[in-house]
């Protein structure tokens, strides 16, 4: 379980038949010299037991507006509102000529962020992973604009508001004006708190635009324009599943999308940095995060580190680039090996994952050149006569004891020392208490331990 080096059964109370996989890949991943000389090149990557989302990467880009890219928040004929605010959050993707696009949210509170996939060759809005919309850094005019077509006077606020990585409010702009049927247009620049704003945007995560009514309202249309005006995005995060990285996986596919019952037990993903050695410097953090945590992910690079540094447990204890890093996956709860349905472990959040973030040093005028070798297994319960099954060992008692055990493990290491950790980990879940009691028990009661078994712990 902990070195992912050869396959393995775990115990279930219940001993089912079930369908043990386990593959293996390299993905060597790239961070150009150009990027990192203009301080584009750190990288956030997230490792899920989910197969649907198994390696994620997100970056941040940069970019200026000009007057031509007036952007229609995607409003689409008129619209009844009251009270509720409408968010918008931007994400940087061409769309019918016009960089800036978004799609509304009607919420009371803060959307938790939108960022978007390439779907069936449409760009689909996902939210999930906070992504504010964007990072001020200047502006020579920045408007905003509401179209009415209602016949009564109707209060009209808008507001541009930036949060911080964990979407505590920083920076708030806010203008209400009484309007019935007709054009209303704020340009923030002009107002004498956007410098204020502006400053106070460069330290945050990404801010929001929202509008809100106070009476029923019919709008045609809201939006925003700029004149010169540069923003940094947050966090625009690249998806890629198990099918994506493993070579002629359809039939790995098939049987994984057929099969009636799935759950992961263990991943393990070596980050190994290949660049020369005289530019591997530059820093490297990683935590393990609790299951359902995954929109606490902050929108920027720097929330990132801040977030991953925080951790108490569970982390990388030394943070040098030039040593790489080792993540195996460890449990938090029972229910991490329960089984689900494939199409639910699709959107799943259930099990913890790992967080990682790569910034390589400035000074090096080298492009930084990083290998994953990842092992992921998981067991499926499945009618595929093709599948070759196998008992899972019956002991409630071993497997409880045996979570319990591997859950207070920390799965993070330097790479030259993996093996060493991997090694003193087995021996700490052997010789804990709970280890102890459990073969204990089982010895007592004349339990025989089958090698298939064994060769969990081993």
């Amino acid at each position: 379980m902990v070195l992912q080096d050869k396959p393995y059964i775990l115990p279930r109370p219940a001993g089912t038949y079930v369908t043990p996989h386990q593959i293996s890949f390299n993905k060597e991943y790239f961070i150009s010299s150009e990027d990192i000389a203009n301080g584009k090149g750190r990288r956030v990557f997230k490792y899920s037991m989910n197969p649907e989302q198994l390696l994620s990467i997100g970056e941040q880009s940069s970019i200026t507006f000009e007057d031509k890219y007036p952007a229609e928040l995607n409003l689409d004929g008129t619209y009844d509102v009251q009270d509720t605010p409408i968010y918008f959050n931007a994400a940087f993707r061409e769309y019918a000529d016009a960089p800036f696009h978004s799609t509304p949210v009607y919420s009371s509170t803060l959307p938790q962020g939108i960022y978007y996939v390439l779907k069936d060759g449409s760009w689909v809005p996902r939210i999930g992973i906070q992504g504010y919309s964007l990072q001020f850094i200047s502006a020579d005019a920045f408007k905003q604009t509401i179209v009415l077509t209602n016949e009564t006077v109707a209060s009209v606020t808008m507001k541009l508001t930036s949060y911080n990585g964990q979407g505590v409010l920083m920076e708030q702009l806010s203008y209400t004006a009484n309007t019935a049927a007709g054009t209303l247009t704020k340009d923030w620049t002009l107002d004498p708190g956007f410098s204020a704003f502006q400053s106070g945007s460069v330290a945050s995560a990404g801010f929001t635009i929202s509008y809100s009514i106070g009476e029923p309202t019919r709008i045609e249309s809201l939006t925003v324009s700029s004149t010169s005006a540069a923003f940094t995005s947050s966090l625009q995060w690249t998806n890629y599943t198990l099918w994506d990285l493993v070579d002629q996986s359809a039939q790995l596919k098939m049987q994984y999308k057929t099969a009636q019952l799935f759950n992961p037990t263990g991943l393990r993903v070596l980050l190994q940095n290949a660049t020369a050695q005289m530019a591997k410097s530059g820093f490297i953090y990683g935590a393990r995060l609790p299951s359902y945590s995954h929109e606490l992910i902050p929108g920027s690079i720097d929330g990132c580190i801040s977030f991953i540094s925080s951790q108490k447990h569970h982390k990388l204890r030394e943070n040098l680039l030039s040593k790489g890093s080792n993540y195996f996956y460890t449990p938090e709860k029972i229910q991490d090996y329960f089984f689900v349905r494939p199409s639910v472990a699709d959107s799943s959040q259930a099990w913890p994952f790992g967080l990682e973030v790569v910034a390589p040093s400035t000074l090096d005028a080298s492009a930084c050149i990083l290998n994953f070798n990842v092992t992921i297994s998981y067991e499926l319960i499945t009618t595929d006569i093709s599948a070759t099954m196998f008992p899972s060992a019956s002991s409630e008692l071993l497997m409880n004891q045996l979570l319990y055990a591997l859950s207070k493990e920390n799965g993070w290491s330097e790479n030259p020392d993996h093996l060493k950790h991997a090694a003193q980990v087995v021996k700490n879940v052997m010789t804990s208490d709970e280890m102890k009691f459990a073969l204990k028990s089982l010895i007592n009661t004349g339990v025989k331990l089958a090698p298939m078994l064994v060769s969990a712990f081993l």
